[in-house]
């Protein structure tokens, strides 16, 4: 195995927290953009319609999900292989950022649905 300097291991856990922020400005875009489309359209389309943008909008955004949880974990484990001191260790960024992530597309769904099933009173 090859041996890497403190130096060389910072720099990818640095890579890897920037590839973390970068899947969850993506995350970010794909919910977005779905929220854009239930707001605007959702009462107007079709059952199958909002099956395949629903699929599609969970496909994408647990890809998202999952890549910011790993990219964050990987980057993590080079911070610690660099003996560098963190000032918050028992909390780590994978911990808080994936359920946050998981929640934010249980949330977007059930706007989807209010919007296709408004309540009547």
């Amino acid at each position: 195995m090859i041996e890497l300097t403190k130096y060389e291991l910072l720099d990818l856990a640095g890579t890897y927290h920037g590839l973390g922020t970068s899947a969850g400005m993506g995350y970010f875009s794909i919910v977005s953009a779905y929220l854009i489309v239930a707001f605007l359209a959702g009462d107007k389309l079709n059952r199958q319609q909002v099956i395949v943008i629903s699929g599609l909008f969970v496909v994408m955004a647990l890809n998202m999900t999952w890549a910011a949880g790993a990219y964050l974990y990987f980057g993590q484990g080079f911070v610690f292989q660099s003996g560098q001191e963190m000032p918050i260790t028992v909390i780590q960024p994978h911990h808080v950022i994936t359920p946050l992530l998981l929640i934010g597309i249980i949330a977007a769904l059930k706007f989807m649905w209010d919007v296709r099933h408004p309540k009547t009173e």
